[in-house]
């Protein structure tokens, strides 16, 4: 039946699950509660990790473990005050680097003294350094695998064995990227480390299936993060969100819902799958980010490869 002349009908106010009463709002979910959570990576208040940790402690979770590399664990403190200013968990900054999967037993006791089990392992911590493939130096290659493949592996590993086997369940979410798809100009390590975590996801998912463990992953899209900040100029940018059927790329936030998404009782049928959170620009992502005039860093990627074809042709002339 039509709304009475002057009323606006729910399908013109556009009625959501929401709004609708059949999903309460982000802010009043409380499905958290008792439950206590490590997020790798959550330095910077630009990035993931800081967004992912607000959301969790507006659910109710009750405590988390910020989990950064030494060096980190100053600026990290704007990082803490902000999560704790959205909710009333208890949040703790722990040393932790993702290259070193030696320290994982250490870091676990250290955890499972403040916190009587993990319910959720973010596996967040991210590095890229950037360079065309024949330009990279092996110890950067190598410092990007560690920390974004090694480190999840071992570290889920750890949890596992030390908490969420015991306990018969838990929720591990991966950060992929939706580069792992096709591949990137200029990002090989980065490319292969995040094809690797989807890799990851499906084996540990069937691994740890049996013992109530889900683990899934969420591949980001570009978005404007202190790792990614300065991978495009701001033309490129506007070219991106263009590109996109939304018009815009994804922000931190739209990531960290989808982590909370997997780490929630919502996702209890679901496991070993990768959410891609892009826009909706999907593959035309990677043929726009191939336009390396776009990549900060990488805009004379051209001249070093004519450069590089010069010194072949040059050493194989004296070799004949």
């Amino acid at each position: 039946m039509a709304a009475p002349l002057g009323e606006v009908s729910s399908a013109d106010r556009g009625v959501t699950a929401e709004t609708a009463g059949l999903v309460p709002p982000t802010h009043e979910r409380r499905d958290f509660t008792e439950q206590y959570a490590v997020i790798t990576g959550a330095s910077n208040l630009r990035g993931f990790g800081n967004a992912i940790g607000k959301i969790f402690n507006e659910r109710g979770i009750s405590g988390i473990i910020l989990a950064v590399r030494p060096e980190s664990l100053g600026k990290t403190q704007a990082v803490k005050e902000e999560i704790e200013a959205h909710g009333n968990a208890n949040i703790l900054i722990l040393p932790l680097d993702m290259r070193r999967p030696e320290d994982f037993p250490g870091f676990m006791k250290t955890v499972l003294g403040e916190f009587p089990r993990v319910d959720m392992l973010i596996n967040n911590a991210g590095a890229n350094n950037n360079n065309l493939a024949v330009r990279m130096k092996q110890d950067k290659w190598t410092e990007v695998i560690e920390t974004n493949l090694r480190g999840p592996h071992f570290l889920s590993v750890e949890v596992a064995k030390q908490s969420m086997i015991r306990q018969k369940k838990g929720k591990i979410v991966n950060m992929a990227s939706v580069v792992y798809t096709g591949g990137n100009f200029g990002q090989g390590g980065y490319v292969e480390s995040k094809a690797g975590v989807v890799a990851l996801t499906q084996s540990f998912a069937r691994e740890l299936g049996p013992f109530g463990i889900h683990v899934n992953a969420v591949a980001p899209g570009f978005v404007p993060t202190d790792l990614a900040g300065d991978l495009l100029t701001p033309e490129g940018l506007e070219v991106l969100k263009n590109s996109t059927p939304l018009r815009a790329v994804a922000k931190a936030e739209q990531v960290a819902r989808a982590v909370a998404f997997f780490a929630s009782p919502d996702s209890d049928g679901i496991t070993g799958q990768t959410l891609v959170v892009d826009g909706g620009l999907g593959g035309a992502y990677l043929d726009l980010m191939d336009h390396t005039k776009t990549l900060t860093g990488l805009r004379n990627a051209e001249a070093q490869i004519l450069e590089l074809q010069a010194q072949l042709a040059s050493l194989t002339g004296a070799q004949q």
